[in-house]
């Protein structure tokens, strides 16, 4: 084994995937890794890279270049400034968060995260198949897949939806997400109902809330920008607060203050903001879809993201039911404990390995593991 791997991994700082990425670079600090994130879709803000200055192991390379899923994307360029910086730090393996045709690094192992994806999207939403426009998209995705040495879901709901998609390997494997986070001390809990997202975004299913909000005897806010950046006017809903697009200082606080957390979204591969809401002692009211039933069990309500009645009935039992509350809220803090970085850090690092030293034994990785790991 190497005194310490090179790992060249791709981040998308427009969403939860640059999250993800912190996330595990923080959880792979004890490891003998050294990472260099490569960034895309615009270039990391002075918050994301006052971030990135706190941990030891990574180094950022920024760029603006257009992701696959974006208007007119920078496919070639990406996969040029990729091939560029492996030929500058040469790595020992790359680990793509977006989706490129890698062939040209052939030499090099290389792993594929599928966060989600247009198609899995649009089928979740829309109900139908992507138009004809997606094509090449789902051309790229299927190429990205069936030339990586793995393939990586956040969920098993996640890793149904992409076979029932996309034809590629039996090289998968699932590793759940993971996030920690530091609560600030003396904030109470206020009866308020919170939930995040982009009003806009069918995906996220806000409006549903919206439709129900002035029946509800606590407020509802809303932490997400309500200005649709396509130049439409803002959203105005009764007993409605739109908190804006805040920070991840800020909205931990807003978790730590809500009794309630709502998710109501048609389209979710794992759900980062439902497991700090549930760290925050929320209790959790979520769509009935599979993968945060897969995630949240018997520690969660749901609902119907479709029945706007079912939605209101739920809040109404948790709002005139403080123990209720209670027991929820503590049935989703107690399931959050599954979702932590020591086992986050140890499922990736042992891929990596797995990858990197194929016909290494199992008691071979386990004991320089325990060499390498700084306890």
């Amino acid at each position: 084994m190497k005194e310490k791997y090179k790992i060249l991994m791709t981040a998308d700082t427009l969403g939860g995937v640059w999250n993800y990425c912190l996330e595990l670079c923080k959880a792979l600090e004890k490891y003998p890794v050294e990472i260099h994130l490569i960034s895309f879709g615009k270039h990391v803000s002075p918050t994301q890279f006052k971030a990135v200055k706190k941990l030891n192991n990574l180094k950022i390379y920024s760029s603006d270049l257009k992701l696959e899923w974006m208007k007119n994307p920078d496919i070639k360029a990406i996969k040029k400034r990729i091939y560029e910086l492996c030929k500058k730090i040469k790595p020992d393996l790359i680990h793509f968060n977006n989706y490129v045709e890698n062939e040209i690094f052939e030499e090099i192992p290389k792993l594929t995260v599928f966060h989600s994806c247009v198609q899995t999207w649009w089928k979740a939403v829309k109900k139908e198949k992507a138009p004809p426009q997606w094509n090449k998209y789902y051309q790229l995705v299927e190429k990205a897949l069936n030339q990586s040495d793995k393939i990586v879901f956040p969920s098993f709901a996640m890793l149904e939806e992409a076979k029932n998609t996309y034809d590629f390997k039996e090289n998968t494997i699932v590793i759940s997400n993971a996030r920690e986070i530091s609560l600030p001390k003396k904030i109470k809990k206020e009866k308020i109902i919170l939930c995040t997202g982009r009003i806009w975004d069918e995906a996220k299913n806000l409006k549903i809330l919206g439709a129900i909000a002035k029946q509800l005897s606590w407020p509802v806010y809303i932490a997400g920008d309500h200005i649709n950046p396509n130049g439409e006017e803002k959203i105005v809903l009764e007993n409605v607060f739109f908190l804006g697009k805040l920070n991840a200082e800020e909205i931990i606080k807003w978790f730590c203050k809500a009794e309630i957390y709502v998710n109501p979204g048609f389209y979710e591969p794992f759900g980062l903001a439902v497991l700090e809401a549930a760290q925050a002692n929320c209790a959790l009211l979520l769509s009935q879809i599979k993968s945060l039933q897969e995630i949240w069990g018997e520690a969660a309500l749901y609902f119907n993201p479709e029945d706007k009645n079912q939605l209101k009935n739920q809040l109404l039992s948790l709002i005139e039911n403080s123990e209720k509350r209670k027991s929820y809220a503590l049935k989703a803090k107690n399931r959050a404990t599954l979702y932590n970085n020591k086992i986050f850090g140890k499922k990736y690092f042992e891929l990596y390995e797995n990858l990197l030293n194929p016909t290494q034994t199992a008691v071979e990785r386990r004991n320089e593991e325990r060499y390498f790991v700084k306890n």
